[in-house]
């Protein structure tokens, strides 16, 4: 099935709606025969990634959590610039997210720290793209904070 754009109608209803609300009636929209294309399951090892950039004495690590299983563990020290894992590998190669195409992306994380920070997650666009990061989570102020950058910079 494929997906559907949003109706004006359908985003007119959703913005009167408060946010518990509009977050549930999009989840509801969810087409069941999305396919996953990629999963950052830990238990593959860092090949998942497109690319690792973690400056030591930082790392890229697994651990075992008690509700999740193993699971991925960055640890940037104070002080170190970056560790992060860029992009995604799709049947070996990196995979590059196509312009007109609807993807989910499904995030956990555990914080030692709720400083503001740059980004716990930052979606990048490599190649040709209009937006350098579209979708950003990071700490300011002390809360989780989502942020969703349009192609004119705007956020």
């Amino acid at each position: 099935m494929p997906i559907r754009p949003m109706t004006r109608r359908t985003r007119t209803l959703l913005s009167a709606l408060p946010v518990g609300a509009a977050v549930c009636q999009l989840a509801l929209a969810w087409p069941a025969q999305a396919a996953s294309i990629w999963t950052g399951d830990a238990s593959g090892g860092t090949s998942v990634f497109g690319l690792l950039n973690c400056d030591a004495p930082g790392t890229i690590t697994t651990v075992n959590d008690a509700q999740r299983g193993t699971i991925w563990k960055y640890s940037k020290p104070s002080g170190s610039n970056r560790c992060e894992s860029h992009g995604i590998k799709v049947d070996g190669a990196k995979y590059t997210f196509q312009n007109g195409k609807t993807y989910w992306f499904g995030w956990s994380s555990k914080l030692s720290s709720t400083v503001d920070n740059n980004a716990n997650f930052q979606w990048k666009s490599y190649g040709d793209h209009i937006q350098n990061w579209p979708v950003v989570l990071k700490m300011i102020g002390g809360r989780a904070t989502v942020i969703q950058r349009q192609p004119d910079g705007n956020v």
